[in-house]
């Protein structure tokens, strides 16, 4: 992972079972996409979570509004974290954490270097 301090897969999710999730979890995972321009580097990857940062940050949110984010290298980089809420999903940012894949994932899907890093991430949270 790669914290704070070194630096929609396009989902449509069905309401019903979100709601069937959150009742039978203390945690739900929410996973969308950035739809920026992808990355391979950390530096570039790096690159993007600040301009990320930097264009919630003018929306008023006073920070990145996710809590993980997946780049195409195949590392998770830390947004706000487990323990800050994040600003990604109205409505479910209280009772959720938000990953998102830096990208645009409408066409084509994440990289197997992302959907393993975001497997890894889930049994993560899943065990915190």
């Amino acid at each position: 992972m790669i914290y704070r301090e070194e630096n929609k897969i396009f989902a449509f999710v069905n309401l019903l079972l979100l709601l069937a999730l959150t009742a039978a979890c203390s945690n739900v995972e929410i996973v969308s996409h950035t739809v920026t321009a992808e990355c391979l580097s950390k530096e570039s990857c790096a690159n993007i979570m600040r301009s990320m940062q930097n264009h919630h940050m003018k929306l008023g949110w006073g920070d990145i509004g996710y809590n993980f984010v997946i780049g195409g290298d195949g590392r998770v980089y830390e947004g706000v974290g487990w323990t800050r809420e994040g600003i990604h999903t109205y409505g479910w940012n209280k009772k959720s954490y938000g990953i998102a894949f830096i990208g645009n994932f409408m066409k084509a899907k994440p990289n197997d270097k992302m959907l393993k890093a975001a497997r890894s991430l889930i049994v993560c949270g899943v065990q915190k």
